[in-house]
């Protein structure tokens, strides 16, 4: 059977796009970062000095490792989150970006209040402490944490190169007493090998 340039063509066509589509993956990478290593909730209030600080490094992910050079676009990410409020009121629950993992912020405010940090994840309310209880405490699956997504292009940058850190932030500021039971980050991207 003889091919005349455009059946050439088309065969040359079909195996470049068929390779194309070989070599683009998407891919879920995961960080967990409650509860810590020694199976702690990380815990946080007006009254302590702790910034509630979270390093996260997705260079620890193996599919995160093999695609990060080659990151053609982050599509989406969320959270499976357990948060428990131990105060007597509602309290609205933030998450701050923050790219330098070395600042070390002296009060739970500073971060919400820093020109570097950025908002990324609001308008969750905790329930308040019911009568009786230990805890009012609130589930947020992957699917529902999208809807508390505030601004994912601006993040973006900071997601790509795999190492920052997250702060909470609580409002209202003066009276709140709350413990991030799990964390956990499900990034989606599309990598290019």
């Amino acid at each position: 059977m003889k091919m005349n340039k455009f059946s050439v063509l088309a065969v040359v066509f079909t195996l470049i796009a068929f390779a194309g589509c070989i070599m683009t993956a998407t891919v879920i990478v995961t960080s967990k970062l409650a509860p810590d290593a020694d199976g702690s909730s990380i815990r946080f209030s007006h009254l302590t000095y702790s910034d509630g600080k979270m390093v996260v490094n997705l260079n620890s992910d193996s599919d995160f490792e093999e695609y990060k050079d080659n990151i053609k676009n982050i599509d989406n990410i969320g959270f499976y989150l357990e948060v428990s409020n131990y105060e007597f009121s509602d309290a609205t629950f933030q998450l701050f970006l923050e790219p330098d993992t070395t600042k070390e912020w002296t009060t739970p405010y500073m971060p919400a209040d820093s020109n570097s940090s950025l908002l990324f994840f609001t308008g969750l309310t905790i329930p308040k402490r019911p009568s009786g209880a230990l805890t009012g405490k609130t589930i947020v699956t992957w699917e529902e944490s999208i809807e508390y997504l505030s601004d994912l292009e601006s993040i973006k940058p900071f997601l790509e190169k795999g190492v920052f850190s997250i702060y909470p932030n609580i409002v209202p500021r003066d009276d709140f007493d709350i413990s991030i039971d799990s964390l956990v980050i499900i990034i989606t991207l599309t990598g290019q090998k």
